[in-house]
Order: structure tokens, then sequence, then C-alpha cells
């Protein structure tokens, strides 16, 4: 009786090892698909942060165009431009 009742401890210390080792790769199977969707999340954020940044730093509604022309002076040959800032 008494090795009936140690083989079927035994047992089910075996089965119950095998069901941890299974479970624990479940979990690492689903850390890993979780680590994947925060990684392609934080490249999403961080192309839109790049996007964002470069409308911060270039808005296109503040750019100008200017125009300089001197048609006039060239004839004289007294004055040439050099540069412009504005």
């Amino acid at each position: 009786m008494m090795r009936t009742f140690v083989l079927v401890l035994l047992c089910g210390t075996i089965a119950s090892a095998s069901f941890a080792d299974e479970a624990s790769r479940e979990q690492m199977q689903g850390l890993d698909e979780q680590v994947q969707e925060i990684k392609s999340d934080v490249l999403s954020i961080a192309a839109e942060l790049s996007l964002l940044e470069e409308r911060l730093l270039f808005p296109s509604e503040t750019q100008v165009g200017v125009f300089v022309s001197l048609a006039d002076l060239e004839k004289d040959g007294a004055f040439q431009l050099d540069s412009v800032q504005i």
C-alpha cells in the first residue's frame, strides 16, 4: 500500500512539473508577443513624434518667398548686390 502511494505521489509530481513547464512556455510566448507589440507601438510613436517635430520646426504656413530685383541699378554699374539678409 505504501509503495502504491509513493508511486502515485511521484507520478503526480512529474505531471505537475510537466504542467508547470508548459505553463511557463506559454507565459514566455505571451510575453514575447507583448514585447513585439510594445516595440511596434514605440516605433510608430517615434515616427509620429518625428513628423510632429518637423512640422513644429518648419511649419509650411510661415514660409515666405522674397524676390529682389536690381535691373535699374545694374545699368549704371555702380552697384552690385552681394547678399541679402532678412
